[in-house]
């Protein structure tokens, strides 16, 4: 996991973070969820990623060569109720709790409880 801290940039961070909860991140942008049937591509259009284009392309293969997130879910016509599920991999969600438990800011941050 280590490895992947330093490896994956903070594009790779954000991208990953909207895969673990797409509903989440549209209530956390104020974003409208809207009714769309078929690629999950255009959810992940309608999200407002700081990464876009080839650059998000790239990262959408980094971590799903990693198998952090299953990125042929993003692909194929999917139905509007599963449209917004989720695409991370346990790998994916373990990640993200490695580095969480360095961030001070974030609610879980195990370095952020006080002392005893």
């Amino acid at each position: 996991m280590l490895r992947w801290v330093d490896e994956l940039s903070p594009e790779h961070f954000v991208v990953l973070l909207y895969c673990s909860d797409p509903p989440g991140w549209f209530d956390r942008h104020e974003l409208e969820r809207r009714n769309i049937m078929g690629p999950r591509q255009a959810i992940l259009e309608a999200a407002g990623l700081s990464v876009t284009g080839d650059a998000r392309a790239l990262v959408l293969k980094d971590l799903n060569d990693r198998r952090l997130i299953d990125g042929g879910m993003l692909g194929g016509m999917v139905s509007a109720s599963s449209a917004y599920d989720p695409v991370i991999k346990d790998l994916g969600r373990e990640l993200l709790a490695f580095v969480r438990c360095f961030d001070t800011t974030h609610p879980d941050s195990q370095s952020s409880a006080s002392p005893q």
